[in-house]
């Protein structure tokens, strides 16, 4: 699954994005599996161009964001370190390359896995959220969430 994320072919690599998100960040939640493929999505993003690094960032700052959750799993010690030098790496990969993202969303996912990396979840929540879209429950207009926080209770 993880290996497609780096295809050339954009519909095999939006299809292995789905099933990264539907497997590893569903609905808000992660998993173990999500700590342990961490080290493995940052090395595919480090061998896409920068331009395209974007969907690695904000998978990765999303899960994290995720992971803060009072529901979601510990991460076990022997995936610990990895883990937290993918975010680290990550947030590298991500400063060195903000000005080659092509629009706002792109450096928006850039901005979110150096708050990540930086232990600010709620910020990286609300970055990854920032132009997500919501329909009134009451008058079906759609509009723009900004700063939703996914760690609220």
């Amino acid at each position: 699954m993880l290996e497609h994320l780096g295809s050339p072919d954009s519909e095999t690599r939006d299809k292995a994005w789905f099933d990264v998100w539907s497997a590893l960040c569903h609905q808000t939640d992660v998993y173990t599996a999500t700590y342990a493929a961490a080290p493995e999505i940052v090395l595919l993003a480090a061998a896409t161009v920068p331009s395209g690094r974007w969907p690695f960032f904000h998978f990765l700052a999303y899960a994290e964001a995720c992971r803060n959750k009072k529901v979601s799993p510990e991460i076990p010690q022997e995936l610990d370190a990895n883990y937290w030098q993918a975010l680290t790496d990550a947030a590298t990969l991500a400063s060195e390359n903000l000005s080659e993202m092509e629009d706002d969303w792109q450096f928006t996912c850039g901005l979110a896995i150096l708050a990540a990396a930086d232990g600010r979840p709620r910020l990286a929540a609300a970055l990854v959220e920032l132009y997500d879209e919501t329909d009134c429950p009451n008058c079906d207009t759609s509009f723009q969430t900004r700063g939703y926080d996914l760690l609220q209770e």
